[in-house]
């Protein structure tokens, strides 16, 4: 649904489909990952901020049916809270709680923008494996800080420089970007725990968040 709404602004074209298979523009380029690797971790920031930008542009199609919310995304976290004795997924789920019900420019979201799902191409930087939601466009931004998977990025400082930067391409409240960081991070970490993974990751991305949360 996602893909055909932005109708390749941004994103790859979806060619043709059905039931079974999409058939999709192919995008050869480079992955937005290997900016990151290359050192620029700020460059590659600001790729992803100017990508959601074209994804979340107005429309004259109507936002169309059958998206996931935020708060149905959200889900796994409200559950989770409920049965986990760590009070961080207690405080984000009242965050998210929070930010749902304050929701603000909504858009089609991507879902899931990281550093593998931006690929360079001859039309330029296109978003991948959009998930299709619906929510406010705050939410795209707050996936990016636990990616990519890199020792790098587990620093205080570099999370409140992606959120520096992320906002001000984005033209975002800091604030609630922070705070929408701080529930998807928890969100992340209760997936993985769902999944038998490890969520200390997550988790540290989250405490970074945390700190700066106004409960």
């Amino acid at each position: 649904i996602a893909l055909s709404y932005f109708n390749g602004d941004g994103a790859v074209r979806l060619i043709n489909h059905d039931e079974r298979a999409h058939l999709l523009e192919f995008a050869d380029g480079e992955e937005v990952r290997v900016v990151f690797d290359r050192g620029d971790d700020e460059g590659a920031t600001r790729l992803i901020a100017q990508a959601l930008n074209k994804l979340h542009a107005k429309r004259a199609t109507p936002i169309p049916k059958g998206l996931v919310t935020l708060t149905q995304r959200f889900s796994s976290l409200f559950e989770h809270a409920s049965k986990d004795v760590d009070p961080i997924y207690t405080h984000a789920a009242e965050v998210a709680e929070k930010l749902l019900g304050s929701e603000q420019d909504i858009y089609v979201l991507h879902g899931d923008m990281h550093h593998e799902n931006l690929i360079n191409s001859k039309r330029g930087w296109l978003a991948i494996d959009p998930k299709g939601l619906v929510g406010e466009r705050t939410f795209d931004a707050a996936n990016t800080f636990g990616n990519p998977h890199h020792e790098t990025i587990y620093s205080e400082d570099r999370f409140l420089k992606t959120a520096d930067i992320l906002a001000q391409e984005m033209n975002l409240d800091r604030h609630r970007l922070i705070h929408f960081a701080f529930a998807f991070s928890c969100l992340s970490a209760a997936w993985s725990i769902q999944d038998n993974q490890d969520p200390s990751g997550a988790l540290t991305i989250a405490r970074f968040a945390h700190a700066h949360v106004q409960l």
